[in-house]
């Protein structure tokens, strides 16, 4: 079974731009790799800007485009703010259970991981990811 994981970045203006990552979305896999492989917005953007991925390993993605899969189908999700993007991203990638966001702040996380009783209902109150790991 996958665990379903968005990742997304804030924009400066307030938008909010977000990929699916299909496998090991859970905190000990996409969240540990995000923390410790994309560590600067330039990296975030960067990952994003790629597309939809199937896993994510060492911070290198295993990207959809790479298998001849449409752009229009993979590219990254543009939503208007925090609160578009909490209301649409989960249909938007098939049922994410985690959100990755990169902020100001670094990477923050919200939604459920059941394997280590973690939940936050709203990406306005995500969490600061290494203060989970």
């Amino acid at each position: 079974m996958s665990t379903h994981a968005s990742i997304a970045i804030v924009n400066a203006d307030g938008s909010v731009d977000a990929v699916y990552c299909h496998f090991d979305g859970y905190l000990e896999g996409v969240g540990q790799d995000l923390v410790a492989h994309c560590k600067t917005e330039l990296g975030a953007r960067t990952l994003i800007d790629g597309g939809d991925m199937k896993s994510l390993d060492d911070g290198v993605p295993a990207a959809y485009k790479a298998n001849g899969e449409s752009w229009d189908d993979i590219k990254p999700r543009h939503y208007a703010d925090l609160t578009e993007y909490g209301e649409n991203v989960e249909n938007d990638t098939g049922g994410s259970n985690l959100n990755y966001l990169w902020t100001d702040d670094g990477w923050k996380v919200w939604g459920q991981d059941p394997d280590v009783d973690f939940r936050v209902d709203s990406a306005e109150e995500a969490v600061l990811l290494e203060s989970l790991l």
